[in-house]
């Protein structure tokens, strides 16, 4: 913990002075937090929110709700209040798993720069028992032991069911508390029930080390629609998509990306179960649609877009990479991912909990991480809201719910690749530098030394100029002990094609001899090997250089060799030295 707080306390200058530029757009939040119910419900209508399919006459234990979005997509939401309810959950799937089907996919306006297709998607989430808060304005309906109906939940009316209730127990997990872990609520209904919550909270440490802050968790997905991203934020309930609706503007004309980054900390939860003799004085009063909430967690939440044009072909790869690097965890960071994005992109943020809570219209790209982290920083018990809830039927069995999106278009496009520039040939020149004796003076050698070079399948290639010869001395010509240092005319360049450069090898071949009155001495390479030449069957000392090592333009654009040779007798001492070079 005291590593969290020593991380934060760094960002807290540039969290201070942003926070300070958007202090009144923080005061016309929260304004909105203070509006009734019904001129919610009416700003929500205006936004094209409404319900297309009505709750079921027969309450089965089944209940479907719809959600027309403002960009037209729409919303499904199934809640299994009961068990016996036959709702196409899959019991065997991973809570909260994100599905997605696609169909009907085609070209969708591709040019000479863009590849574009476009199709249909629809995104599910399925075994859902946790919803979320994305809306401030549920907050104040949003607390352990409250009691809904169905309609009266999803609908905005927040109409609790507080008809004569048995006493419950509010029960926190937290550390460090001053007192009992757990409140007797003996007449529950919201107002009693946000006084025992308070009551329960104002035993928690006031100590920032000794607070069971739960960990920062950060989540970045690509969304494509404000139905998608409705799903992905986990939006529920009353003000399903009001942040997606504020935070995206979907166009599909342009070569646009949108992204939404999700940060939470948890600071507690409290919880309540099902009271023994059940919820009601009267039990008739219970109906199959009531659903009571039965966990709260409290904490921060903070939801940001990005929505950026991606205008060339370098700016994808490049934000491919970095966007790659921060889903998978890797090391790149979400401050060097934001530095990929060019200058048309537009980030907003919403917040929930913490001292700075409402709606951010714009933010500049450089202080995101800044100010996020200032915001986490700055949490505490006191500023704590809602950011996560279950539901429980009144039997005490948990509410799972299924949202889906219907198919919606989306169009995306990727910079088609650079047409590729034929890899060039590469020529090879081989020369020799010098030819040296030892302490020898009775030297006087001559011979040949030639070359040859074979692509990988061992088929020669035959040089452009000079033929293959390096050195060409014949016996009456011999050099004498005052040519030490001579230096051979012979060069020989040879070029290959593309297709011919891996694994190809050049071979240089020697037959030395030294003149002598009692008789020529054949002179034999130190540590040589000898190989079969080709065009006469004979065995010559040979020395092989792997091309594949000679790079163009770089420092290995050259390989020096020297060669010693000897007669049998160890007499004679010959030194050849030669250097081979590329180029294009």
């Amino acid at each position: 913990m005291k590593t969290k707080l020593f991380f934060f306390v760094s960002f807290f200058l540039l969290f201070h002075l942003s926070a300070q530029a958007q202090r009144t757009i923080i005061m016309q939040r929260t304004e909105i937090n203070t509006t009734s119910a019904d001129s919610l419900t009416e700003r929500m209508d205006n936004n094209r929110r409404s319900m297309v399919m009505p709750l079921p006459v027969n309450l089965t234990g089944k209940y479907t709700y719809s959600w027309n979005m403002k960009d037209g997509t729409k919303v499904t939401s199934t809640f299994k209040i009961h068990d016996g309810a036959t709702v196409p959950l899959n019991t065997n799937a991973p809570s909260s798993k994100v599905n997605v089907q696609e169909r009907n996919q085609q070209d969708g306006g591709s040019d000479n720069d863009w590849d574009c297709i476009t199709k249909e998607i629809k995104i599910s989430l399925s075994n859902d028992d946790y919803l979320t808060v994305d809306n401030l304005d549920q907050s104040a309906n949003i607390y352990p032991g409250a009691i809904y109906k169905f309609e009266n939940y999803v609908s905005g009316s927040w109409l609790a069911e507080n008809n004569a209730r048995n006493p419950i127990v509010l029960s926190t997990p937290a550390r460090s508390l001053s007192g009992q872990s757990y409140i007797t609520i003996e007449n529950p209904n919201a107002y009693t029930i946000r006084d025992g919550i308070n009551s329960l909270t104002n035993r928690f440490t006031t100590v920032p080390a000794s607070m069971a802050n739960g960990a920062f968790k950060m989540k970045t997905v690509e969304v494509f629609s404000q139905a998608d991203a409705s799903l992905k934020i986990g939006a529920s309930g009353y003000g399903f998509g009001f942040a997606a609706s504020y935070l995206f503007n979907f166009n599909t004309s342009e070569q646009k990306k949108y992204f939404l980054i999700d940060c939470t900390q948890e600071l507690y939860t409290i919880d309540t179960q099902k009271p023994d003799g059940g919820f009601f004085n009267d039990a008739s009063i219970a109906t199959p649609d009531m659903m009571y909430i039965g966990s709260v967690t409290y904490g921060v939440r903070v939801l940001a877009s990005i929505e950026t044009t991606i205008n060339s072909r370098e700016t994808a790869h490049q934000f491919d990479a970095s966007y790659s690097g921060l889903v998978a965890g890797g090391s790149v960071e979400l401050d060097s991912y934001m530095k990929t994005l060019g200058q048309q992109t537009t980030i907003k943020m919403y917040i929930v909990g913490g001292p700075l809570q409402g709606v951010y219209p714009a933010f500049n790209k450089t202080e995101l991480i800044n100010v996020i982290q200032g915001i986490f920083k700055t949490g505490t018990y006191a500023s704590a809201q809602p950011i996560k809830y279950s539901f429980r039927n009144l039997q005490g069995g948990v509410v799972m719910s299924q949202s889906a999106t219907d198919f919606f278009a989306t169009r995306s496009c990727t910079p088609k690749p650079q047409p590729e520039t034929p890899a060039p040939d590469i020529t090879y020149t081989v020369e020799l530098t010098s030819l040296n004796r030892g302490s020898d003076s009775d030297w006087e050698p001559y011979g040949q030394i030639w070359t040859q070079i074979f692509d990988r399948n061992r088929k020669e290639i035959y040089s452009v100029m000079g033929g293959d010869r390096l050195m060409s001395i014949d016996k009456p010509n011999h050099l004498s002990s005052d040519d030490s240092g001579y230096k051979p005319k012979g060069k020989v360049t040879l070029r290959l094609k593309p297709e011919q450069q891996q694994g190809a090898i050049m071979l240089i071949w020697y037959w030395l001899n030294d003149d002598d009155d009692s008789g020529d001495d054949f002179l034999s390479m130190r540590e040589g090997r000898k190989m079969r030449y080709n065009k006469n069957g004979i065995d010559y000392f040979c020395r092989i250089i792997y091309l594949d090592r000679l790079k163009p333009g770089s420092q290995t654009a050259n390989e020096f060799f020297a060669d010693e040779f000897t007669d049998e007798d160890g007499d004679s001492y010959t030194q050849i030295t030669g250097n081979v070079s590329c180029d294009f």
